[in-house]
């Protein structure tokens, strides 16, 4: 099909088809399709816009961001292309942000764009507070890799939003940064790094009711920085479950200063330093059917005036200490769990909330599933 046809085609849907041979910003409500690689920032500048890059790359040589889309825009899709910015002698990325979203955005869609070398792959940066207009909310980012980054996701005041099988690699910082994130969702993400910089996989800071269901961290482990692989700090009524994690320094699992939070059906392994998940100064919790196998420290710790937590139906393997509560608290419940091949299945401070059940002794129980177990 011509040229000329493709136009008339596209026009009669009330659609724009352009080739974009240079910077541009885009100000008409239509459909853009890349013809060959730039090598300047496009700029979005109006709703209701389809940016497809058609396989092509976007590859600014200096300047803030590949793609900017201005505040308060709505219903903005970038997909099918490539985006990657110029880096210094030492391979250190120069071009801030790959795709750069601001105040009060809403309905963006990100689907099939591969990032590499920028500070921040994707940077939703919302300001103001959970219920006020310039939050972005309702975006979609989908089937997404970012590569050699400071930070890979970085998402500020984001609400009611979803992320799916966005994978980042060769992080320095964050993979995932999510300041005060509500009603969001991250699934089948991916977060693994050969870096020996100071990096975490999920920072989720000061938000609510997000959910990490089957995402994957692996591989973060500076030869001196502590590491998390998921870390939650002032985030409550959050979820995090089916999630593998693996070779990190300090962390698999940190829950500080959150509430109502469900820890569930998480496997971690070979966590160097300290433990598998790491509960403190958090109140209400509950983890469950979690699986730590090889923490160096210990496999569950609950520590530092946490209280209300319900521990159960976990399991703590070759760790130093399977479960320790160094506060002694007894509102802590313990129900249901199993300590094997650890050095120490329980430390002394712990209360049990049932018999515990020693495999090694013979005892024999009708219900030993009740019980907290070791061996």
């Amino acid at each position: 099909m011509s040229q000329i046809k493709k136009i008339s085609m596209l026009l009669t849907l009330s659609l724009l088809y352009c080739n974009l041979a240079s910077g541009i910003t885009l100000t008409d409500s239509r459909l853009y399709v890349l013809n060959e690689n730039i090598s300047e920032t496009v700029t979005i500048e109006v709703d209701n816009v389809t940016l497809d890059l058609n396989g092509y790359t976007i590859s600014p040589s200096e300047g803030w961001d590949a793609i900017e889309v201005a505040e308060d825009l709505c219903n903005i899709t970038i997909k099918n292309g490539n985006i990657v910015g110029p880096t210094d002698q030492s391979g250190d990325p120069l071009l801030e942000n790959g795709i750069f979203a601001t105040e009060g955005c809403s309905f963006i869609r990100i689907e099939n764009v591969n990032i590499k070398n920028v500070d921040n792959g994707i940077n939703f940066e919302g300001a103001g507070g959970y219920y006020q207009s310039a939050t972005i909310r309702a975006c979609n980012v989908k089937n997404c890799l970012i590569e050699n980054c400071t930070q890979g996701v970085n998402a500020e005041y984001v609400t009611e939003s979803t992320f799916e099988n966005v994978e980042v690699s060769n992080f320095t910082d964050n993979a995932f940064n999510l300041e005060y994130n509500v009603n969001n969702c991250f699934y089948c993400c991916k977060a693994h790094s050969t870096t020996t910089a100071k990096a975490n996989g999920f920072v989720l800071n000061g938000g609510s009711n997000c959910v990490l269901d089957s995402c994957v961290v692996q591989n973060l482990l500076p030869t001196s920085f502590q590491t998390s692989g998921i870390k939650c700090t002032n985030c409550n009524q959050s979820t995090i479950v089916n999630c593998i994690i693996s070779s990190i320094r300090s962390f698999g699992i940190e829950l500080e200063e959150s509430s109502d939070c469900l820890i569930k059906n998480n496997n971690i392994k070979n966590i160097t330093t300290d433990s598998g998940i790491i509960v403190s100064f958090a109140n209400s919790n509950t983890i469950y059917n979690n699986i730590v196998n090889q923490a160096s420290l210990g496999g569950f710790s609950i520590s530092e005036s946490s209280e209300n937590n319900i521990i159960d139906s976990n399991e703590a393997s070759n760790c130093s200490v399977g479960f320790i509560d160094l506060d002694n608290n007894t509102t802590n419940k313990y129900i249901r769990n199993a300590a094997i091949n650890n050095s120490t299945g329980y430390n002394p401070q712990i209360v049990l909330n049932a018999d515990t059940f020693d495999l090694s002794s013979g005892a024999t129980t009708n219900d030993i599933s009740w019980y907290n177990v070791y061996r």
